[in-house]
């Protein structure tokens, strides 16, 4: 099995799927002006739109197509825009050929804000659908993965734009002169959540498109400190959008954007995410590290526990627990929190399917540790380590036995949460000698007893045949799916020098 090689997958489903939603970003036309915009007559009236964009790997290659649909109209007496999108890319990961695509539709009220949504992201043979529809303040949503329908709520207030995703929405932009900004709050389906953005209008020029020069705005669009940029033509018209990951979309024709993609050429983006460290030279199996980090914001925000710890503002001290560790008979239970325990639409640990297997799994064993070792035995042996761009679900991934960290670290998740063992998923960076650099990365932690002293949460790593993990693993917060957007904030940002290490 490739388990060397299904570190650095964190991020792709969340790049794409950004990605896929700043396209959603600068059509104006997409769903209502905010009401500023309206008051002021700025926005132009909606009309029905088909809009082909090329999306492009660094060194202009062509990895797929988003094309995005606009039909205005009535429902039940409102005036509206129904949206339609397609998303296509393929693309070579450590070289297994792999497609995706994300279909969907949603509906916008002018007075309301959004509707209702329904979308469909699939990745071989795996598939996650989001059905979402507003009653009153409150948004009804039911997760179709595994199988299975999994039902969340959550208010919603005011009018939020229609979509957003991991750091992007999907709004009108009226006509803004240089210098003018203003605040709108999206819906997220990725995260479940309202999140607010910031439209700013930084620049005008001409530009040469297709041979015929073309005025356009550029337009920086920023949520939760990340910030891409828009080239928009008069009328709302996109002509390029860049982000902070080596993508790009580019308006090209239906034709060409439909044509093959050569996998030969579209190979995942590596260095995008890669984190090239600088002073002493990390390896595999270190005990010990100490790490300066810097390049982001609020460092206090990465948490501690008794792994890794603050030694000043931005120098971090990662220990593996000592040779002397010694697991006890018992959790204390009543000292973690009740999300490490919990069930969500992802990790189902209440589902019977996954409480059969980890019952099946541990069979007699009752001590904590050795539950928490059989789990991760028969991760390592029976869920194939291979890339895959997906959102990851626990029932999924049992039903499939592949996936990256990702996949395996919900799993077991779910698994260890199913028969009492308070776990979490931590979302980090991780060092790869393969590759001289530290990559994005999702393990498993599990809270264990010493023997007549405290409980501690215990790093262990599957994807990486670790029981347990190394002191090159350096966690930046811990979660499940709805908090993973929060890695857009580190990606390509974060520097990391290596001070000690043993």
């Amino acid at each position: 099995m490739l388990r060397h090689r299904a570190i650095r997958i964190a991020p792709i489903f969340i790049v794409l799927f950004w990605l896929v939603m700043m396209g959603l970003l600068v059509q104006r036309e997409v769903i209502t002006p905010n009401s500023a915009a309206l008051e002021s007559g700025s926005s132009q009236p909606l009309v029905p739109t088909d809009t082909w964009m090329g999306i492009y790997l660094p060194g202009d290659v062509r990895a797929g197509f988003l094309n995005l649909r606009t039909i205005p109209g009535i429902r039940n007496g409102e005036e509206g825009a129904r949206v339609q999108l397609t998303m296509q890319m393929a693309l070579t990961l450590f070289g297994h050929q792999t497609e995706m695509s994300l279909l969907g539709s949603a509906w916008s009220s002018f007075e309301r804000g959004l509707v209702d949504g329904d979308f469909r992201l699939r990745s071989e043979d795996t598939e996650t659908r989001v059905v979402a529809s507003r009653k009153d303040d409150f948004m009804d949503i039911q997760v179709h993965t595994g199988g299975e329908v999994f039902p969340v709520q959550f208010p919603m207030r005011g009018q939020p734009a229609m979509l957003g995703g991991g750091g992007v929405a999907s709004i009108a932009i009226p006509r803004l002169e240089v210098g003018d900004q203003y605040m709108v709050n999206t819906f997220d389906p990725l995260s479940l959540s309202v999140q607010e953005a910031r439209i700013r209008c930084v620049a005008e020029e001409t530009i040469q498109v297709d041979g015929a020069s073309v005025d356009v705005s550029i337009t920086e669009v920023t949520i939760n400190r990340m910030k891409s940029t828009a080239w928009v033509a008069d009328g709302g018209e996109l002509i390029r959008l860049e982000t902070p990951f080596g993508l790009t979309l580019r308006r090209i024709s239906s034709q060409e954007a439909l044509s093959k993609v050569d996998l030969s050429e579209a190979t995942m983006f590596l260095g995008a995410t890669a984190i090239e460290p600088m002073g002493e030279q990390p390896f595999s199996g270190a005990r010990r590290m100490l790490a300066r980090l810097s390049g982001v914001p609020h460092l206090e925000r990465i948490p501690e526990d008794d792994t890794q710890h603050w030694l000043d503002e931005d120098t971090l001290q990662i220990v593996m627990p000592p040779e002397a560790f010694e697991p006890g008979a018992s959790n204390l239970l009543s000292e973690v929190d009740d999300p490490s325990l919990g069930s969500d639409p992802f990790i189902q640990a209440e589902h019977p399917v996954i409480r059969n297997k980890a019952s099946e799994i541990i069979g007699d064993r009752t001590e904590p540790w050795d539950q928490a070792m059989a789990l991760y035995d028969w991760i390592v042996e029976h869920i194939e380590s291979e890339p895959v761009m997906s959102i990851p679900s626990a029932l999924e991934v049992l039903q499939i036995r592949r996936g990256d960290c990702n996949e395996q670290s919900v799993l077991y998740t779910a698994l260890a949460r199913s028969i009492g063992l308070p776990t979490r998923v931590a979302i980090g960076v991780v060092w790869s000698a393969e590759y001289e650099g530290f990559y994005y990365h999702a393990w498993p932690e599990v809270y264990i007893t010493e023997n007549e002293g405290p409980g501690r949460w215990v790093w262990i790593d599957p994807t990486l045949s670790q029981p347990i993990a190394d002191a090159t693993h350096i966690k930046l917060f811990t979660g499940s799916i709805d908090r993973w957007t929060e890695l857009l904030q580190f990606i390509g940002q974060l520097d990391i020098e290596v001070i000690e290490i043993e």
